[in-house]
């Protein structure tokens, strides 16, 4: 199982769910601020490290020809150039 780091203000506990992971380690990075005056007060800033499930990646056949595609040059396309044109 692998991890990554999410970072969230919200105060949650270990094996809490945040992101749709479960939550593994807490990392307070700023404590709550807690006052009448609203200008002092602060919410609390945590990292959070959550387990993530592998991601499996089905490989799917080329189209075509089993051989590797490579650009053809413009003498295999016959001496024909494409050009763009300015708008």
């Amino acid at each position: 199982m692998s991890t990554k780091t999410v970072h969230s203000r919200f105060n949650k506990n270990i094996g809490d769910t945040v992101e749709g992971h479960r939550i593994i380690e807490k990392t307070v990075i700023a404590q709550p601020v807690k006052s009448f005056d609203p200008e002092k007060c602060r919410d609390g800033i945590y990292d959070y490290l959550v387990e993530v499930a592998p991601i499996v990646v089905k490989l799917t056949p080329k189209r075509g020809s089993d051989s590797d595609s490579i650009r053809a040059t413009p003498e295999e396309m016959g001496g024909r150039v494409i050009r763009r044109v300015k708008n």
